[in-house]
């Protein structure tokens, strides 16, 4: 079939080695392709996509040399566990997409996939024997870099031109021990994980030239002791489980930045860092949770719901009656459960904590997170923003009651847990200094 285009084959099983292709293929379809290699006498000028996933044993090689595939915009061969190697792909200059997750005996990236001008997806997801990327990056169309799980990557390739499309880099798991400076050149990046990064020590500072990072997650970075300062557009952060972190000067000298220097996270999430959580730091935060209206939630070591909350309880629900003249209005709520490790446990568990708001007998709101194991107290404020809860109950009664519970539950019926509700927090404003509570309207009923 010399002038096949299209070749599309699954679900069947074919012995013999592959020794001949039409190169007029515009299309290769075969999950399951039965050679270790593709022919040496396949020569397509107009091929432009392949496809040759969960070749589980049989490719070991893409192909030999350098082939010239300029129309070439799609490869995928993953879960292809015996490929050891990417070859030279300097002749496949129109390149989109390449996918080589799951590829367990990949060792080696050729130096020439780091230059590739129309690359938009570059895919290594849990090559676990991976070693060796290109040293350098020049990609200027790539949107999305996914490493995770190749835990034996030590070394990040420099960037060596400004990347502006790359919004997302996925290095969960691997064995980099730092990110080069050159990073600052990702101006576009939003997203950067590095959960389970053991071995990283250090994030450089030109981290906070990334004036688009809006996520930042190091959970379990256990070696990891100081963070630089951050993009003032960074809205979310988690250093959950890194025990060694002892320095983060944006939280630790708060007086010497000024609200412009200040990034407006909206969840911070510090799950087990007792060396970067000191009793000034702990004030700084709750201050700045409660002060700061792009706050949300914040999770961090700490034994007691702060002071300015109101109304607080110990066991479990809070109660009052609200005058119905603040229905209407734009108000923002304030919660917190402080949750504690039970006596002669080491760790909570896994765990779920649920919060629900009842007024007037009604439901109006459920909120739920799960949290994994706490070592110590924690402390866990969260915001309740205009818009997520409006006041529209009548106004034939001049006081409604109101009602808070908070709950711990189990997430997994294999993990029991270990942790309880020390005590609970609630309090309510208004978002508008012309319009601040009169808290003589708001009557405390149990606590």
């Amino acid at each position: 079939m010399k002038r096949l285009r299209l070749l599309m084959i699954s679900n069947a099983h074919v012995s013999d080695d592959i020794r001949y292709l039409s190169n007029e293929l515009r299309l290769i379809d075969w999950p399951g392709y039965p050679s270790s290699t593709l022919p040496p006498n396949f020569h397509p000028k107009r091929l432009i996509s392949v496809n040759l996933s969960c070749s589980c044993s049989h490719i070991k090689q893409l192909w030999k040399g350098a082939k010239i595939f300029k129309d070439l915009k799609l490869v995928s061969f993953s879960c292809c566990e015996y490929l050891t190697e990417i070859l030279d792909f300097s002749m496949i200059p129109n390149l989109e997409s390449l996918s080589l997750d799951n590829c367990k005996s990949l060792t080696k990236v050729h130096e020439s996939v780091g230059s590739l001008d129309k690359l938009v997806t570059l895919n290594f997801l849990l090559c676990s024997n991976l070693k060796t990327l290109p040293s350098r990056l020049k990609l200027k169309s790539l949107r999305t870099l996914l490493l995770t799980g190749c835990s034996k990557v030590r070394k990040f390739p420099e960037i060596v031109e400004k990347m502006e499309h790359l919004h997302e880099i996925l290095l969960q798991g691997t064995a980099i021990e730092e990110l080069p400076k050159s990073i600052e050149y990702l101006i576009g990046l939003k997203v950067l994980l590095l959960d389970s990064c053991q071995k990283l020590e250090h994030l450089p500072s030109s981290i906070q030239n990334l004036q688009y990072l809006t996520e930042l997650c190091l959970t379990g970075c256990s070696k990891l002791q100081e963070l630089p300062k951050l993009p003032l557009n960074t809205r979310y952060i988690d250093t959950s489980n890194c025990r060694s972190l002892e320095r983060f000067p944006t939280l630790s000298s708060p007086s010497n930045l000024s609200a412009e220097e200040f990034p407006r996270f909206s969840r911070m999430m510090f799950i087990n860092c007792r060396k970067l959580i000191n009793k000034q730091v702990q004030d700084h935060m709750t201050s700045l949770f409660y002060n700061e209206e792009s706050t949300d939630e914040v999770m961090l070591p700490g034994s007691n719901v702060p002071d300015w909350f109101q109304h607080q309880s110990t066991n479990g629900s809070i109660s009052l009656d609200i005058a119905s003249k603040l229905y209407g209005k734009h108000v923002e709520l304030f919660f917190c459960a402080v949750f504690e490790v039970d006596k002669g446990a080491t760790t909570t568990g896994m765990f779920s904590c649920i919060y629900e708001v009842i007024t007037n007998d009604q439901k109006t709101l459920a909120i739920a997170r799960n949290f994994e194991s706490l070592e110590s107290s924690h402390v866990w404020p969260t915001r309740i923003k205009p818009g997520r809860l409006m006041w529209r109950l009548n106004g034939t009664h001049y006081w409604n009651h109101f009602e808070i519970s908070f709950g711990i539950s189990e997430v997994s019926s294999k993990v029991k847990v270990k942790a309880s509700l020390k005590s609970c927090g609630f309090h309510i404003s208004f978002n508008q200094e012309s319009y601040l509570l009169d808290h003589e309207s708001v009557r405390r009923y149990t606590g």
